[in-house]
């Protein structure tokens, strides 16, 4: 499924990326979070195996911070600010649309980083 090497230019893209994302986080930064979740390493090469990944990981809506696959999928990371929680249906809305059914967990707060407001 995923290639034996990579070319020097997706893991350089895919380490700059990485390190968007910690920048980000360690900044309480959300402006980032599209370009920060970007990759060149997996989500490419899965995309047939999850139906509407593709569409999902170009999705743009208010309070959408970006979506991921999680590790091989087919889950989703949905990440969004607080108070935007509605744009997890945007994610259910193309997995039904692909006859898929679509099942939102909710990460538990303290379990993990959470973004509480934009640096200035």
């Amino acid at each position: 499924m995923l290639p034996s090497s990579y070319s020097r230019e997706d893991a350089v893209f895919n380490v700059q990326r990485a390190s968007l994302l910690i920048a980000a986080l360690a900044a309480g930064s959300i402006s980032a979070f599209p370009a920060a979740l970007e990759d060149r390493f997996h989500q490419p090469y899965r995309e047939a195996l999850v139906p509407g990944l593709h569409e999902i990981l170009k999705l743009r809506a208010p309070g959408l911070l970006g979506c991921a696959l999680s590790g091989a999928g087919p889950s989703i990371l949905v990440f969004f600010e607080r108070g935007y929680e509605s744009v997890c249906d945007l994610v259910r809305q193309i997995f039904a649309a692909r006859a898929r059914i679509g099942d939102a967990v909710r990460g538990h707060r303290g379990a993990g980083f959470e973004v509480t407001e934009e640096a200035e």
